[in-house]
């Protein structure tokens, strides 16, 4: 799971914090992925769960460096890791609503990004 991925950057001489997200997308893992895990039962609440369950990280295509820059300070990379709503994942970009998807810089920001979208979308 997610302590396995962090313990190969690790591995990899990087910090935790300070990994650019677009580095998971140049490893073997896969390229989509729900962020709940069966283990999240035992340590998170149930709402935190059911929220985990509706967000999956992803890598970013072509169309969204292309179409989905709004609001950004930095582009959007080919392949950087991004969260959505896995509800909200097959609607064109252009009509998706606002907080249905986030790219982080660093992989620190993934928390983060996943409140927002709580909170927000």
């Amino acid at each position: 799971g997610n302590a396995q991925m962090l313990n190969m950057l690790q591995q990899q001489g990087l910090q935790e914090g300070i990994v650019p997200s677009t580095l998971l997308a140049r490893t073997h893992l896969p390229t989509c992925r729900i962020l709940f895990v069966p283990q999240d039962e035992d340590k998170i609440s149930p709402h935190q769960c059911l929220i985990r369950k509706q967000i999956e990280a992803f890598a970013a295509t072509e169309d969204h460096v292309k179409n989905h820059a709004r609001g950004r300070n930095k582009p959007i990379a080919l392949g950087q890791v991004g969260i959505r709503c896995r509800h909200c994942k097959g609607l064109p970009l252009r009509s998706s609503q606002r907080g249905s998807i986030y790219f982080p810089a660093t992989l620190v920001h993934l928390y983060q990004a996943a409140v927002n979208m709580a909170g927000f979308h």
